[in-house]
């Protein structure tokens, strides 16, 4: 899988929002939240993939960990 380059973030940011990005690392900061959003999104969804017996993730599991991981991070 290629990396992602800053300004392919800055374009993705810019296409999603109609928020001004200053020239400092906002755009670093918002893509280090949305990782460490999708890694605790993961985490949660084996978590409960594995209390329910199954051997992989499935979309249930990714459902009802949203709504714990939302949590989390609104706050």
């Amino acid at each position: 899988m290629a990396p992602i380059t800053r300004s392919s973030i800055r374009r993705i940011i810019k296409s999603k929002t109609d928020l001004k990005l200053a020239n400092d690392s906002t755009d670093i900061l918002i893509n280090l939240d949305y990782m460490l959003f999708v890694r605790d999104l993961m985490f949660e969804a084996e978590k409960l993939a594995d209390k329910s017996g199954s051997s992989e993730i499935l979309s249930t599991h990714l459902r009802m960990a949203r709504v714990n991981v939302l949590k989390k991070y609104r706050g």
